[in-house]
């Protein structure tokens, strides 16, 4: 264990052509997965920030990041594909367009009339929208 974070670290620094500008990396803790998508998430499509998100596999994290095209998510245990993401993400100026495009096109999914529309259909009734 101690070794791969050590890889970890040594990954970060070699990937000079990243910075945190560049990627977040976004923490989920497993039991709460499945329900909860932190709002970092959400602010960090809204300015097309590429992620990566260490979360459960059947969280909504991976199921964001597999629909959206945003992210990358790998569960806490997967630090050879975490390693691996970021050096691809460094190495590759088109696939952080890419996900930086794609993130700017989720964000829409989650803006504030979105959610207003959400709540009119199952409080107001029927015919008042």
């Amino acid at each position: 264990m101690q070794d791969s974070i050590s890889r970890s670290i040594v990954i970060f620094s070699q990937a000079s052509s990243l910075s945190a500008a560049d990627f977040r990396f976004v923490i989920l803790h497993k039991p709460v997965g499945r329900g909860i998508v932190p709002s970092e998430a959400y602010n960090l499509m809204s300015f097309a920030i590429p992620a990566l998100h260490n979360a459960a596999t059947e969280s909504e994290l991976a199921r964001y990041a597999d629909g959206f095209g945003h992210a990358g998510c790998f569960a806490a245990g997967d630090l050879d594909e975490i390693v691996g993401f970021i050096r691809n993400l460094a190495g590759d100026e088109a696939m952080q367009v890419a996900m930086s495009q794609n993130a700017a096109k989720a964000s829409k999914n989650f803006r504030r009339g979105n959610a207003d529309r959400f709540v009119e259909s199952y409080v107001l009734p029927s015919g008042h929208h």
